[in-house]
């Protein structure tokens, strides 16, 4: 706690005291009348054998327990539910203890803002060390899945359970989420975490810090029942108490399932299997993928800790009544580059909404892309109701903020701010952030198009601007989508190259365009040299001074664009140039992907320095530290892309600054989509946190007119 959080609680101490100063002054007359003394700053330990939580700075009580075991000076924390949340830490306890006990004093208690208690995984399994950020991460994941608290939302009062949104009252108790969004930035380890939690909070629902080889349990107690069940068969399911240090411990029961189902792009169950492969002791978890060829029997699948598959697959075998992935009943799913499943009419969305499991995790770094709309699949996945209803996510949140209204921000950030945990790595400008990561620096280059380029793109734009504008004038722009979004493309190609447009954008140009710069050997020729010697002149494409980012000639660069004909045109002139490539796109296999990505991460001579890859394929899941720069080809009006993009570079194992340099062609549509970019981020910085987003609306038609520049 800062001096102005303590000053801010001292003045809150003061305040709930009705006429403290007149207290203060007739002391001597009134001696009864209560005096602030002081306060004192105590940690509250304990908290993952509990399942009371504070969000907050609310008020918490305090009450002793002189007859504990363990510390005949204990004094547990109860929230306003009184659920007990920990103890007060030895040392304070031991202050307070024997002036609560001779009733001198009276004690308030208000909870802070403080960091998540950590927990360490079993050794045995998770042979790494996690970072500090990683052991809070695993604390917050292991306590909301051992939840048996209320809902967010909900309240108990008079018997009965009341949602305060809906007014909705029923006698019987809302089913606890034991889930939710993890949503740390990218880069800070979140697969780890996800590893730990999978070793460390196993079937029983109880945290273990010493865990037996996960492959031979087979055999599991139900302690509700106190019989037997085999791995793979239903059993019911309950909470029940259990001593623990002196206190008591709600212990979800859920014997007998113990399989985590892992879902994520093609591209990043390469990942996972890297991290098992490095993170986790032979032999000590039991791993299935659920990919290409593959098993038709639910109880094969059962016999495994992890099965992993791909959001392709289950979109696959969605209309199969026999997929074992409809009938398996998981100890947990876990969905990971969960933003892809944002829209909600998709197949793959409906898949995993389908998915049994009562644990449930959405795992992104980029919970908001587009809209606020986004986040309404995620609440449909989690079943964290009312939101996973569409009408009442219409009525409690999409509605008020495209209205513009608090109530719609407010009830936002404290849904998201309920069951989501987001940390990010906030490196720039030379903060060396969570995990003292090195700096990153983006510098936006914005280029001159050659009076042949500008008048061509002019002409295009020109034409554009008409057609969209009747479609706006006869209301027919949603007809007319296609087209619409054809238009932006060709747009943003041409600002790459002319080479990128087809025929039917070319009939729009002139004859004398300009010819494609790698078939110009006296162009490269200049380029060369340019590389060798660092010669000040302006490129001849683009009329600006080069850039003078890599003066190690080991430093390795990845050149992003999301159009692999791009990539394709690059290839020549750098090999021309010296260096030599290698290329990632979505026409390779997952093996090959792999095959590319490890080969980059050698080093010597010969080694390749710099990879061209696609947006789709490498902006997501992999990892890519063995370079230290990075070149975005064109901008994505999506900034939640550009960032993973970034980030598969700047991550946990970088140890060079990390130059990110995006490229802006000037007075064209590229640099329009920069203003919707920022849009973007104030609408996802506001779901998070305190400052309220002015622009809440989705991109849609005062989005579309600023891109067209109308």
């Amino acid at each position: 706690m800062d001096e102005q959080e303590e000053q801010q609680l001292w003045r809150r101490l003061i305040d709930d005291d009705d006429d403290y100063d007149a207290a203060a002054s007739d002391s001597q007359e009134h001696p009864s009348d209560a005096v602030l003394v002081g306060f004192v700053i105590a940690n509250i330990v304990g908290l993952r054998y509990y399942t009371g939580a504070i969000s907050g700075r609310e008020m918490v009580g305090l009450v002793r327990e002189p007859l504990n075991p363990y510390d005949p000076n204990a004094i547990k924390v109860l929230n306003t539910r009184t659920v007990q949340v920990g103890h007060i830490e030895r040392a304070a306890a031991a202050a307070l203890a024997p002036l609560l006990d001779s009733c001198l004093v009276s004690v308030e208690a208000i909870g802070d803002e403080g960091k998540i208690a950590p927990l360490k995984p079993p050794k045995e399994v998770i042979v790494s060390e996690l970072f500090e950020h990683q052991k809070e991460g695993l604390g917050w994941l292991v306590g909301r899945e051992n939840s048996c608290e209320l809902p967010p939302f909900w309240e108990m009062r008079d018997g009965s359970y009341l949602n305060v949104l809906t007014n909705h009252q029923t006698l019987e108790r809302p089913e606890p989420l034991k889930g939710g969004i993890f949503a740390d930035d990218m880069g800070l380890g979140k697969t780890l975490t996800l590893l730990s939690l999978i070793a460390t909070n196993k079937p029983g629902g109880f945290p273990s810090s010493s865990t037996s080889n996960l492959q031979g349990e087979d055999e599991r107690i139900n302690s509700s029942s106190g019989t037997k069940s085999r791995s793979g068969k239903k059993v019911v399911k309950s909470c029940k108490r259990r001593k623990l240090d002196g206190g008591e411990v709600q212990k979800n029961e859920a014997l007998g399932l113990k399989t985590t189902l892992v879902v994520c792009p093609p591209s990043v169950l390469t990942s996972w299997i890297t991290q098992l492969e490095e993170h986790t002791g032979p032999g000590s978890m039991k791993v299935y993928l659920y990919h290409g060829e593959r098993t038709r029997e639910p109880e094969e699948l059962l016999k495994y800790d992890i099965v992993m598959t791909t959001y392709t697959t289950l979109s696959a075998e969605f209309g199969d009544p026999s997929s074992p992935m409809k009938e398996t009943e998981w100890f947990r799913v876990i969905l990971d580059e969960a933003h892809v499943i944002k829209n909600f009419g998709a197949q793959q969305t409906k898949a995993v909404i389908a998915l049994k499991a009562e644990r449930r995790w959405v795992v992104t770094g980029t919970p908001i892309q587009n809209s606020s709309f986004d986040l309404f699949s995620l609440m449909a996945f989690l079943r964290f109701q009312p939101f996973s209803i569409k009408s009442y996510w219409q009525n409690l949140v999409q509605r008020p903020l495209d209205q513009g209204t608090k109530s719609g921000l407010s009830r936002l950030q404290a849904l998201v701010g309920t069951i989501s945990l987001r940390r990010t790595k906030a490196a720039e400008n030379g903060s060396t952030g969570l995990v003292g990561l090195p700096s990153k620096t983006i510098e936006t280059c914005f280029v001159e198009l050659s009076a042949e380029e500008r008048e061509q793109y002019d002409r295009l734009e020109s034409e554009a601007q008409n057609t969209i504008r009747e479609y706006i004038d006869a209301d027919t722009i949603l007809h007319n989508y296609s087209t619409v979004l054809h238009i932006i493309l060709r747009l943003r190609q041409i600002c790459n190259d002319v080479a990128l447009c087809p025929s039917d954008i070319k009939s729009f140009l002139p004859s004398n365009a300009l010819e494609d710069v790698s078939q110009n050997p006296e162009l490269l020729k200049k380029l060369a040299s340019l590389v060798e010697d660092g010669d000040d002149f302006d490129c001849p494409v683009c009329l600006s001074p080069p850039l003078k980012t890599e003066q190690n000639p080991s430093t390795k660069s990845v050149v992003f664009s999301q159009f692999r004909k791009m990539l394709i045109l690059l290839q020549e002139p750098l090999k021309d140039a010296g260096f030599v490539i290698l290329r990632l796109d979505g026409t390779m296999s997952t093996k090959r992907r792999a095959e590319v990505i490890k080969r980059f991460g050698k080093c010597g001579p010969g080694e390749p320095t710099v990879l061209l890859a696609s947006l789709k394929a490498a902006g997501t899941g992999i990892n890519l530290t063995a370079a230290s720069r990075v070149y975005l080809m064109e901008p994505w009006w999506n900034p939640a892309v550009e960032e993973q993009a970034m980030d598969r570079v700047h991550r946990i194992g970088q140890k060079e600054e990390v130059k990110v340099v995006r490229l802006i062609a000037r007075g064209s549509i590229e640099e329009r989509i920069l203003k919707l970019q920022e849009r973007k981020k104030k609408l996802a910085s506001g779901a998070f946190g305190r400052k309220a987003a002015k622009e809440q609306k989705q991109v849609r038609l005062e989005d579309l007119r600023i891109m067209m520049h109308l």
